[in-house]
């Protein structure tokens, strides 16, 4: 069968469930025998190529439980089935999050911002997932909820894996929650190495950086397409907490502290080799960026 025919590659039943809780019950009754439809971007894709098979796909598109972005707490809660667009566009996203908005306008064109939703992008799991890397650098944690109950998991402990996560078959991810910066500034941008723009990337990064009052500034950093999971910089994120201003020995340190810390592979997009010699320039340039931001006081 063609990966690009419009015939899915095996017959399945489609489910139209009208509230969160019929979901729920569904996800009980048939556990790892269903799949999850939101913007369908992933998923029939996946079913067409064969390498997804599901008995049931059950559709949550139109839930608006699991749509909207609220502001509760000092969290802002970003409903699952919220499209990309929606996310990017928001104003609140723009000013406390910067480096999701960057990674979100990577992503494809806007067709597929449009029908693709932000849960999506997460549960896909794919290492090069570009909102992704950016909500692990952002330090997002996600909310699960089955029968019996809610769950909230950090996004550094939710991907186990290419295509695997931490989210049990009677789960469903309903939130995206990330925690406001509260009176300090924020920076943040996400690169990635592609062929042409919005292309899968080579490698990615997302780097966010809060000022306080005081100057103390505390630095993120997360790397995508170089690990079978997202990647944090710890060792990176330490040098960049305890050294100040930027210089060109912390520079250096950070390019190799990059290298030692990533396990790049060979694939159809790219080398091992290649992604070691140029994660650890990209990730020092974007610190940089960031800290001249803070310097110019654009942040």
């Amino acid at each position: 069968m063609l990966a690009n025919s419009r015939v899915l590659a095996a017959d399945f039943d489609l489910i139209n469930p009208r509230s969160l809780e019929e979901v729920l019950s569904l996800l009980a009754a048939h556990g790892d025998r269903a799949a999850l439809l939101f913007g369908g971007t992933d998923l029939l894709v996946q079913m067409k190529m064969g390498r997804r098979s599901s008995e049931k796909v059950i559709n949550c598109r139109w839930l608006e439980e699991l749509k909207g972005i609220q502001e509760i707490g000092e969290n802002l809660e970003i409903g699952a089935g919220s499209s990309l667009n929606q996310v990017g566009e928001d104003e609140r996203v723009r000013r406390e999050f910067p480096a999701l908005e960057d990674a979100i306008l990577s992503i494809a064109g806007p067709a597929i911002r449009h029908m693709g939703t932000i849960g999506g992008n997460v549960v896909n799991a794919s290492p090069a997932a570009d909102a992704v890397v950016a909500l692990v650098a952002h330090r997002a944690r996600f909310r699960l909820q089955n029968q019996t109950g809610t769950r909230v998991v950090d996004s550094t402990e939710f991907f186990l894996g290419p295509g695997k996560t931490v989210r049990r078959p009677d789960e469903i991810l309903t939130h995206i929650l990330l925690a406001r910066p509260q009176g300090m500034s924020v920076s943040g941008h996400f690169r990635k190495v592609g062929r042409v723009a919005g292309d899968i990337a080579k490698l990615s990064v997302a780097v966010t950086a809060e000022k306080s009052l005081v100057g103390v500034v505390n630095w993120h950093v997360a790397m995508g397409s170089v690990a079978p999971t997202p990647v944090v910089l710890c060792e990176v994120e330490a040098l960049l907490n305890h050294n100040r201003p930027l210089d060109g020995d912390i520079t250096s340190a950070i390019r190799a502290t990059v290298a030692q810390s990533i396990t790049p592979i060979d694939d159809v997009r790219s080398t091992a080799w290649y992604r070691k010699r140029v994660s650890g320039v990209t990730v020092s340039d974007l610190c940089e960026q960031v800290w001249k931001e803070f310097e110019g006081g654009k942040a």
